[in-house]
C-alpha cells in the first residue's frame, strides 16, 4: 500500500488516519498514484454522505472524466450511464469502487459522438445536471432515454452480428463478460440495466466505439460477490444479453 503524508498535506487529523484510510477498498491505492488517492480522501472527508459529482478533463487520456461520489445502491451504474446517454454521449470505460462507509466512488470516462472530449461551458453543465435526475428521478430518466433513442435512431446497414464470450477463468474474483454487437444510442444503459437485473454487479467495464460496432468487457460478480457458478447461468445470462439486443 502506498505511504501518503496526509499529516503534510493537512488532510486527516492523526486520530482519525486510520479510519479514512480503511474506508477505500484495497483496490484504489493499487491501481492510482498519491495524487489521486489523496483527492479521494480529500472527497470523502469534506462530503460525508452527501453526493459530490465532478468532471475534468483527462488530457493525458483525451477523455473527459465523470468522478461521482454517492450512496452506494443496487444499480447504480446503469443509471450513471443513462445520464450520460441522455446528454447525447458515450462512456468509454468505467471503475466502480464500493467503499466502506456505505458510498460508491465511480469514474466514468466519457467522450462526445464525435469521439472528442467535452466542452467544459456548454456540455458539463448539462451532464451533471443529467447525472443528478438519473440518480434521484429514474423515472425522469428512462422517459429522457425513450426520447433520445427515437431522435437518434441507427440503423444495422453492415448487418453487424452479436457475439458473446464469457470467461470465469482469467479472473479469480470475477467472471468476464465480453460482448462485440451494432453501436446505438443507449446501448450502455440497456445493457448494464439488464445486468443488474439479472443479479449481477459491475466492478468495471471498458467500451470501445469502432464505427458502427461496439466491444463492451464487463468484470461482474453476483450480489454475493462470487462468479457465475454453474452453466446453467452462464447459459441464461447469454440468452438474456442475446435477447436484448435483437430489439
Amino acid at each position: 500500500m502506498l505511504k501518503l503524508n496526509y499529516q503534510k498535506k493537512k488532510i486527516i487529523h492523526k486520530k482519525n488516519l486510520d479510519f479514512f484510510m480503511n474506508i477505500l477498498p484495497k483496490e484504489i491505492y493499487l491501481n492510482n498514484d498519491k495524487e489521486r488517492i489523496i483527492n479521494y480522501l480529500k472527497i470523502i472527508k469534506k462530503s460525508g454522505k452527501k453526493t459530490f459529482i465532478k468532471i475534468n478533463q483527462n488530457k493525458q487520456k483525451i477523455v473527459t472524466e465523470l468522478l461521482v461520489y454517492t450512496k452506494d445502491s443496487p444499480g447504480l451504474l446503469y443509471k450513471l450511464s443513462g445520464g450520460v446517454s441522455v446528454s447525447g454521449f458515450n462512456v468509454t470505460e468505467a471503475k466502480v469502487s464500493t467503499l466502506k462507509n456505505g458510498m460508491a466512488l465511480d469514474i466514468l470516462l466519457i467522450k462526445d459522438l464525435n469521439g472528442e472530449m467535452l466542452d467544459p461551458i456548454y456540455h458539463f453543465p448539462v451532464l451533471e445536471k443529467n447525472i443528478r435526475d438519473s440518480l434521484f428521478n429514474v423515472n425522469l430518466l428512462q422517459k429522457n432515454l425513450i426520447k433520445e433513442k427515437k431522435e437518434n435512431i441507427k440503423k444495422n446497414l453492415f448487418k453487424i452480428k452479436t457475439n458473446i464470450f464469457i470467461d470465469n477463468d482469467a479472473s479469480n474474483k470475477h467472471t468476464i463478460l465480453e460482448i462485440n454487437t451494432f453501436d446505438r444510442v443507449g446501448l450502455i444503459y440497456d445493457l448494464t440495466k439488464k445486468l443488474y437485473e439479472l443479479g449481477f454487479e459491475i466492478s468495471s467495464a471498458k467500451i470501445l466505439s469502432m464505427g458502427e460496432r461496439a466491444n463492451e468487457i464487463f468484470y461482474i460478480q453476483d450480489f454475493n460477490g462470487k462468479k457465475l457458478q454453474s452453466n446453467k447461468k452462464i447459459n441464461k445470462l447469454k440468452t438474456s444479453i442475446m435477447s436484448l439486443l435483437k430489439n
